[in-house]
């Protein structure tokens, strides 16, 4: 339009379809947001499933000594002869 009529004569017209391009490009990307808030990709669920699981397994990978081997320790330390702490 501005191409046929002439800048000068679109100028007021081309104020108005600029504003009104990001209006549109502005709701566009609000009403994305709320859809994908209510119904979140199916692969962005999988990836926070697979954090929560290795965080999981994290947490549960807790350094325990075995009974028997605490045991020998207990055993060692009295051969030795005597109560030490560590």
């Amino acid at each position: 339009l501005t191409l046929i009529n002439g800048v000068e004569a679109m100028k007021e017209t081309h104020h108005y379809l600029v504003g009104a391009v990001f209006i549109y490009l502005g709701l566009a990307y609000v009403v994305q947001a709320v859809y994908h808030y209510f119904f979140p990709l199916k692969m962005l669920i999988d990836e926070i499933e697979k954090e929560e699981a290795e965080e999981e397994e994290e947490e549960s990978t807790v350094e325990e000594i075995p009974m028997d081997s605490y045991k020998q320790q207990v055993s060692e330390q009295e051969e030795e002869g005597g109560d030490k702490e560590e």
